[in-house]
């Protein structure tokens, strides 16, 4: 109680300075505007923005450095042909002005019949993305399938802008409900107000059952806590070094990724990066691997420490393993014969 007291107090005591200094605008710098709204949660930002037309405009030209609009779930499913007929979005929240380069580029994707979603392909499925709050209240985000026209290019756009400024606790994609990086790239091919084009959530869990999955992940993901099942598996080294990629690179994406069902390329190209790589700048700070049936074999150089049982009443080894060029940067090991394997940075 006194903690939200505390915070009622500041949200007014902040919207009064600020209402002060927006009367003054010309005496602040945008910084010192930037560090007080800094203070507010979405809610309060949509509160406060109605005080004066300065700040609206100021609120809207720095929305993307300020807080976003929190939801609980995203989740993409396949539907029946009864959704077809949800309400597309009222004109002036997607209508905007084409250049004519990125007009003439928008027709042609409009020919070659690029999807939204990258199972398109198949007319039994529709699918559709789900956005749920906190009060257990459910909106659909109508994306046209295959756009046909300028109109639902606009609509697509709108609605992927409404995803990328917002920010989830969970996001779920499965099935062949993947969005299509193509049609993101298209879409946002001019990007003025430089909108990132990532979904960002807490946590993601994600069943790759096709190829074409890794590319979003990489692209078109930020999370803390990223969970791939892999459902679909080729050995060419192009899909084994995108699997890679997403842990040896995408260190500024995701905190922590596990690979559920890897093999034993993958875990092995994993463990050689850690000992081997020049550079692990990139590399994500924790990694699990799990729900395989295979033996790993440790490097000769890495230190045994103990053995102990976790909560899941598995038997853990734990060794240390520090990297061949620079033996100060070192990794914990934790390894679960024929179950699992969990990879750390410790220094």
């Amino acid at each position: 109680m006194f903690f939200s007291l505390n915070i009622i107090i500041l949200f007014f005591s902040l919207k009064n300075l600020y209402i002060k200094m927006a009367r003054e605008e010309k005496k602040f710098p945008a910084e010192l505007y930037l560090d007080i709204l800094k203070w507010l949660n979405f809610d309060q930002l949509i509160k406060i923005k109605p005080s004066t037309c300065y700040l609206k405009v100021f609120i809207n030209d720095y929305k993307l450095k300020l807080a976003r609009k929190k939801f609980r779930e995203i989740y993409v499913i396949s539907s029946t042909s009864e959704f077809k007929k949800l309400p597309k979005p009222k004109a002036n929240f997607y209508d905007f002005q084409l250049s004519k380069e990125l007009e003439k580029k928008w027709k042609h994707g409009i020919e070659e019949s690029i999807p939204v979603f990258l199972n398109a392909y198949n007319e039994k499925d529709f699918p559709i993305c789900f956005v749920e709050d906190y009060r257990d209240s459910t909106t659909d985000m109508h994306f046209p399938i295959v756009p046909k026209n300028i109109e639902e290019m606009k609509i697509a756009r709108f609605l992927f802008e409404q995803l990328f400024t917002s920010a989830f606790e969970y996001a779920l994609f499965r099935g062949y409900n993947m969005f299509n990086p193509q049609i993101i790239k298209l879409l946002f091919n001019e990007n003025p107000t430089e909108i990132p084009l990532q979904i960002y959530s807490k946590e993601v869990f994600i069943v790759v059952e096709a190829e074409y999955y890794l590319n979003f992940i990489f692209n078109h993901l930020i999370c803390n806590d990223l969970t791939i099942v892999i459902c679909y598996y080729n050995d060419t080294e192009e899909y084994i070094n995108d699997l890679l990629k997403i842990s040896t690179d995408g260190g500024d994406k995701f905190s922590y990724v596990g690979y559920e069902s890897p093999n034993l390329k993958l875990i092995n190209l994993i463990l050689e990066h850690v000992e081997k790589s020049k550079d692990l700048s990139k590399m994500v700070k924790e990694i699990r691997l799990s729900e395989f049936d295979l033996n790993v074999v440790m490097s000769k150089r890495a230190k045994y420490i103990k053995t102990e049982v976790w909560d899941d009443n598995i038997e853990y080894a734990e060794y240390h393993l520090s990297n061949e060029f620079n033996p100060k940067i070192e990794f914990a090991i934790f390894y679960a014969k024929y179950s699992a394997i969990e990879i750390e940075r410790i220094n």
